[in-house]
């Protein structure tokens, strides 16, 4: 299931018409099933976007004890490095204490992102690792489409 449609609410989701073109109105079961399969997704990218933070929270005490930051004055300008993830905390005179997240200082910052970034979502045509298969499991998904697909 694609990000955009993970962040919605599966009634938000149902009266898109760019989503449900067909305006299908699904049964109790059908929206059990739909509900299952958007809180599961949700839920993963949940997990993994804590990872992150924590991840980010991690590196960024380590790199203060360390006094590995610059800090910037409000209004300031952040320096950026190509490839270089990072990550800022205001300070108290409202500047910028910016940290740098070298990849091969941090590898698992960046294995969690892309993890993040290559999650794969069930979508209609295929369920969700762990589902159990049946005949109707993709009936609930019937007539609703990803934007771009008809």
């Amino acid at each position: 299931m694609p990000e955009n449609l993970v962040k919605r609410d599966l009634t938000e989701i149902l009266s898109d018409p760019l989503l449900n073109p067909k305006a299908k109105n699904l049964t109790y079961v059908e929206t059990a099933r739909a509900r299952l399969e958007l809180t599961r997704a949700q839920s993963l990218m949940n997990i993994i976007d804590g990872e992150i933070r924590l991840e980010y929270n991690l590196g960024m005490e380590e790199l203060r004890s360390e006094g590995q930051f610059i800090e910037h004055a409000p209004g300031e300008t952040y320096h950026k490095i190509d490839g270089v993830l990072t990550a800022g905390q205001i300070i108290p005179d409202g500047g910028v204490r910016m940290f740098y997240f070298y990849p091969e200082r941090f590898p698992q910052v960046y294995e969690k992102k892309a993890v993040r970034r290559l999650a794969r979502f069930p979508t209609p045509s295929e369920p969700s690792p762990g589902a159990r298969r049946s005949s109707g499991w993709r009936s609930w998904w019937a007539g609703v489409s990803s934007p771009g697909e008809e």
